[in-house]
């Protein structure tokens, strides 16, 4: 009885990790995709994974045309990283079959029959995740930058004659609210003469 609540307890275990270890690669995944969906996005995590992974832009650019996206890409490419020679054509192409099945296996089996571990793979791709939030918001501040620059140039009189209106134009002052009048006073009801007569 104990070794058959042990052997239980041990496969329940084992499940839980999986699904764990499964929700957060899905995760990281959405991660990486969420911040390429961003504006500029794309080429930022682009130039995340050519960095990290010591891959060309153009191999990213072909796992694309694929169907990947770059969540899968950055996953993928942790995972071909850990093989002998790191990230080549042939290590990815070895990680791609092995996922490549109806329905696709998940990642987590995949690193298993790559006899490596999923976490440090889903480690570095929320990295990857991490540093890209990181890369837009400095795009993002420096598109801001050129932006304002140029309008500066382009509107130093405008701005100049704006300056001047705003501070003839001061904030109109609302108008006072009349008082309310005063509520005149009712008349008495005259009584009713039924009820009149009913009281005699």
């Amino acid at each position: 009885m104990k070794k058959t609540s042990m052997l239980l307890a041990s496969i329940l275990v084992l499940a839980l990790s999986q699904v764990v270890s499964a929700a957060s690669s899905t995760s990281a995944i959405s991660s990486v995709n969420l911040r390429a969906n961003a504006p500029g996005g794309a080429s930022v995590v682009t130039q995340r994974l050519v960095k990290d992974f010591g891959v060309t832009e153009a191999q990213v650019n072909d796992l694309r045309s694929k169907g990947l996206s770059f969540g899968e890409i950055a996953i993928a490419l942790s995972l071909a990283k850990e093989e002998t020679g790191g990230a080549t054509d042939a290590n990815i192409q070895k990680v791609l079959s092995l996922r490549q099945t109806t329905p696709p296996t998940g990642w987590g089996k995949v690193a298993k029959q790559l006899g490596v571990k999923l976490g440090p793979a889903v480690s570095s791709v929320e990295k990857v995740a991490k540093e890209s939030r990181g890369g837009i918001k400095k795009s993002e501040e420096k598109a801001e930058t050129k932006a304002e620059e140029k309008a500066e140039k382009a509107g130093k009189g405008e701005k100049a004659e704006h300056a001047e209106k705003a501070e003839r134009v001061e904030k109109a002052e609302r108008p006072e609210r009349p008082e309310k009048a005063e509520r005149a006073e009712r008349p008495e009801r005259p009584e009713k003469p039924e009820a009149a007569q009913g009281r005699r």
